[in-house]
């Protein structure tokens, strides 16, 4: 019994001295030993751009409801609506908004002309100025008009955008074929934001 003990006790030690060995051997350096080296760290900037449009204000309505608004226009009240912060852009350098609109119809018919415009401003919560603003861009059929340049990005850029409605009356929306209780001509407009 004390012969198998010393045996035991023996393997263990050979085994304990090979395996501390093995460690030694691990961390043994060549002699290609360095004194430094290197790492490469980056600041990778990738290109973004988001536009929005306020949900709470993606839908522009000029309504005609008395024979005074169809005889003499809307009122001032009615016929330029400012949609406060209704653009928010994002984006990591120089970028231009664009306008696109199709154009107003009921689904048959068009309406030619003029009818509304839209021209972009500084937003409530904008602290720069360096952006341009184009003339007003008609909604009639168009596609790409410029509406903002700047020349240099920023991220929550808020802009109001203002829907003019000017300069129809005496009777220009008379006699529109109105077979149902309110006939609706309506303009997908798309804003569209790019690099410059």
């Amino acid at each position: 019994m004390r012969t198998r003990k010393f045996l035991l006790t023996c393997a263990l030690i050979v085994v304990a001295l090979f395996s501390v060995n093995s460690v030694n051997a691990q961390v043994e350096y060549s002699d290609n030993r360095v004194s430094s080296d290197a790492v490469t760290v980056n600041l990778k900037f990738k290109p973004i751009q988001s536009i929005q449009i306020n949900p709470a204000q993606n839908t522009v309505d000029f309504v005609y409801d008395t024979p005074e608004e169809y005889t003499n226009g809307l009122d001032g009240a009615d016929k330029t609506l400012t949609k406060n912060d209704h653009l928010t852009v994002y984006h990591s350098g120089p970028f231009d908004v664009k306008v696109t609109s199709t154009g107003f119809t009921d689904g048959s018919n068009a309406l030619t002309g003029d009818h509304v415009t839209v021209k972009a401003s500084k937003g409530a919560s904008m602290t720069r100025d360096n952006f341009t603003y184009s003339d007003p861009v008609s909604l009639a059929a168009v596609t790409g008009a410029s509406l903002i340049e700047s020349t240099g990005g920023g991220m929550g850029l808020t802009f109001d955008i203002t829907y003019d409605h000017t300069g129809f009356d005496n009777g220009d929306y008379i006699n529109k074929d109105f077979d149902s209780a309110e006939k609706v001509y309506s303009a997908t407009v798309t804003y569209t934001i790019q690099s410059r």
